[in-house]
């Protein structure tokens, strides 16, 4: 179960660093002008991958974390 935990925790982490691409282009495409007529929508998107991968990448370090803590004290 613990490894299944680890794996778990990693492939968050994964995906949270990944999310980064996304908030890159939206940032990069609205700094050059694109969608200046629903600027709104954009900085929506831009805000709820930025949250998710800040989120994924929290969660699995706290995950991470609590594995480590568990075999620390059994051992």
């Amino acid at each position: 179960m613990k490894i299944a935990k680890r794996v778990g925790a990693i492939i968050l982490m994964v995906v949270g660093i990944s999310e980064i691409v996304p908030v890159y282009t939206i940032f990069s495409g609205l700094s050059q002008g694109e969608g200046s007529d629903n600027t709104a929508f954009f900085l929506g998107k831009l805000f709820a991958h930025a949250l998710f991968a800040i989120l994924f990448v929290l969660i699995g370090v706290k995950v991470l974390q609590s594995t480590s803590a568990s075999d620390a004290k059994e051992k």
